[in-house]
């Protein structure tokens, strides 16, 4: 189990491909996963989330979002991008994000490009859980994070199913956690048992030269003019 507080508030680590053993084995890229603790202070984002959930709910929203149905604000993800919302806090997490895209490409030894963000948030509630899914897979695939708001129990943990070896990561939900990764790379939370709601945002991260491209499929992605820009 990964827990920022055992690192300092930075953790990094890089996931090599297993030596494949017949010809038919899949050999998948490298895999990083990049964690680093956002310092302000959560308590009033958490609040201004929790006020702003029935709002969102009035948006049409899907059947289905990563195992949570039509009464959760997940299966609105893409018609808002909470960088447009007005909250002191939000402006500091975006330049936490930019800040932590660059570092990560540089660790990974890439050349960090400019880059169109698209943010919304998850509130979920005892008994509740988000199943395994991945951001984005095929062509447009580049980064994803995820940054936890608050809750209130301690066992909260995402599992990063690492697709190249036979093994997960598991890390501890800490309040201003940013964690970084694949935009391919499945993963899900554990069941929350907690009294309050757990709240969280997702974070789709694209390089800017993309953005030609999406105007030309913007039936696949519909949320075009919810993009920020670094």
């Amino acid at each position: 189990m990964i827990n920022s507080k055992d690192y300092d508030g930075e953790w990094f680590r890089r996931f090599r491909p297993l030596q494949p053993q017949t010809n038919f084995a899949l050999q998948y890229p490298d895999i990083s996963i990049m964690v680093r603790t956002f310092s302000e202070d959560m308590t009033s984002l958490y609040e201004f989330l929790i006020d702003k959930e029935l709002e969102i709910l009035k948006l049409d929203g899907h059947n289905d979002s990563a195992g949570l149905d039509d009464s959760h604000i997940s299966t609105r993800w893409d018609k808002y991008n909470i960088f447009k919302f007005t909250h002191p806090t939000l402006d500091k997490l975006k330049q936490h994000v930019i800040s932590l895209h660059k570092d990560y490409c540089f660790k990974c030894g890439v050349q960090p490009t400019p880059i169109m963000l698209h943010a919304w948030y998850n509130v979920v509630r005892h008994g509740d859980s988000i199943t395994e899914h991945s951001h984005e897979q095929g062509n447009y695939a580049y980064l994803s994070a995820n940054i936890f708001v608050g809750g209130d129990w301690d066992d909260s943990h995402t599992r990063y199913v690492m697709i190249n070896r036979d093994e997960n990561v598991d890390i501890v939900n800490n309040a201003g956690d940013a964690t970084i990764f694949p935009a391919y790379l499945p993963h899900y939370t554990n069941v929350y048992k907690g009294a309050y709601p757990r709240i969280s945002i997702g974070i789709n991260l694209f390089p800017q030269y993309l953005y030609d491209e999406f105007e030309k499929n913007k039936d696949m992605h519909n949320w075009l003019q919810y993009l920020e820009y670094e």
